[in-house]
């Protein structure tokens, strides 16, 4: 059973969202001209609108993970378990897919005055050399109504035993960022956001494949960064359900800092990201559609 908690700030969590969506009454590409679907922050800042005319077009459901070193790659349902989840020992951030996932840190200036006041903690995953993948609710404060002014992304990053943060590939700051447009739905079918890094940090360790291929009973696995284990890696098993066009429900369990984490088919093809709680049974994720595999691929194309 999916489990999120609400904790005080810096750790995000989120409650139901609402059932409407900003990609409701889109049939096809361009059928309702110059309709805001998503925004884009670059690197100066600047907020951009993306109209459904500039959503990219693409023949496929799915891209391809990447790993430059095989032999350390562990295989899909290895270590699947019961339905419960299970925290990363310190000897796993540097494998393969676990590598891929990044702990977030997004940092806000909410009252205009130059200095950072606030903290999120989320989850993201590489899903391309540059390119990260995460909820539309890490990278913007809903409340105060603000874009995070940066967020520095760490792969395979956590807090070891002495409270210490460990880089074991360093630190990345996002140069740009588009997101769904989740602040005015409410709906976890636009709480999304594809993050560009300054760097190109996949080449080297590898990134997860996404895919919008998806039915109810499919089972999946959610990573996420886990407030409650001092934002430690943590992965757990679960089934999918209400599976729409933009957005669906699963089990996976889950808690505050696991916000933007990749909902998984096997261990390395995103099929979802996970935006909060549902119900006592339920939680609802942001489903991958054929708008992010799009984007996905324009930008492991550059």
């Amino acid at each position: 059973m999916g489990l999120v908690v609400m904790v005080a700030l810096p750790i995000f969590a989120l409650t139901t969202f609402g059932s409407s969506s900003i990609y409701a009454d889109l049939q096809s590409f361009g059928e309702q001209d110059d309709m805001i679907v998503a925004e884009k922050r670059d690197e100066h800042g600047n907020v951009i609108p993306v109209f459904d005319s500039e959503l990219p077009h693409t023949s496929s459901t799915e891209t391809a993970f990447y790993s430059p070193n095989p032999e350390d790659y562990l295989e899909s349902n290895l270590i699947f378990g019961p339905d419960e989840r299970t925290i990363l020992p310190e000897s796993d951030y540097t494998k393969f897919p676990y590598r891929t996932v990044c702990l977030l840190h997004a940092k806000y200036d909410t009252n205009g005055d130059g200095v950072y006041d606030k903290t999120g903690v989320g989850t993201g995953v590489l899903v391309g050399p540059r390119t990260v993948l995460t909820a539309a609710h890490v990278v913007f404060d809903n409340t105060a109504g603000v874009w995070s002014n940066t967020v520095h992304v760490f792969p395979g990053g956590h807090k070891n035993s002495n409270n210490s943060l460990v880089t074991p590939y360093g630190q990345f700051h996002s140069a740009s960022t588009v997101k769904g447009n989740n602040h005015i739905t409410h709906s976890s079918a636009d709480d999304w956001a594809i993050i560009d890094l300054n760097a190109d940090i996949g080449d080297q360790i590898g990134y997860m494949g996404v895919s919008s291929s998806l039915s109810n009973g499919n089972s999946v696995r959610l990573y996420g960064y886990h407030g409650d284990y001092n934002s430690k890696l943590g992965y757990g098993p679960g089934v999918t359900d209400a599976v729409e066009t933009y957005k669906f429900r699963h089990n996976c369990d889950a808690i505050a800092g696991s916000s933007g984490g990749p909902v998984t088919r096997g261990t390395t093809t995103v099929v979802g990201i996970h935006s909060g709680g549902y119900n006592s049974n339920w939680d609802q994720a942001c489903k991958v559609s054929d708008y992010i595999v799009g984007w996905v691929e324009e930008r492991i194309g550059l």
